[in-house]
């Protein structure tokens, strides 16, 4: 049994760029890479987290960025964007290799989803990340399609959109 840690999250801002870039770097390069390549690894991480993207998606209003923090230690981030009409998009969630399986991935997504007023939370995951997939099934979300987009450089993301619906009760008297 795990201790109870305190689960917060905190809104990144540009002082976190490193962080984030920190973070991202040792997720995928501890998770990714019985996935995919580590060239592929190489060129998503420079694509999706170079200093100008990054800083260019913590400016911009449609992408929050949430650090995660057990007690004091930061031990991931989440992404998420608010596409209108109750949907939101989680862009990213990482949460480092050590610090999965505590049960700290469902109360960081907990914590950031029931303060949102939504109807739909949507997704892309590798079909291979098997283990996310099986996380967001516990969650609650089911896969809609799977996709296969051409990334740039010969890669392609091949992926499943999954989605979760909020279950409202509907009675029509």
């Amino acid at each position: 049994m795990y201790e109870a840690m305190k689960i917060t999250l905190k809104k990144a801002t540009l002082a976190d760029l490193t962080l984030l870039q920190t973070l991202s770097e040792k997720v995928w390069r501890s998770h990714y890479t019985s996935i995919i390549s580590m060239s592929q690894i190489d060129y998503m991480l420079q694509k999706m987290y170079g200093t100008e993207r990054l800083t260019a998606e913590l400016q911009h209003p449609d992408f929050n960025y949430l650090l995660a923090y057990a007690d004091e230690e930061v031990i991931g981030y989440l992404c998420i964007s608010n596409m209108g009409k109750k949907k939101y998009l989680l862009n990213k969630f990482y949460l480092l290799v050590e610090q999965q399986g505590k049960g700290l991935g469902e109360k960081i997504f907990k914590l950031a989803f029931d303060a949102l007023d939504y109807d739909e939370i949507q997704l892309y995951v590798n079909r291979l990340n098997f283990k996310s997939v099986n996380f967001y099934f516990k969650l609650g979300f089911k896969i809609v399609r799977v996709l296969d987009n051409h990334f740039g450089a010969g890669y392609y993301m091949n992926d499943f959109f999954m989605v979760k619906k909020n279950k409202k009760f509907n009675v029509a008297l």
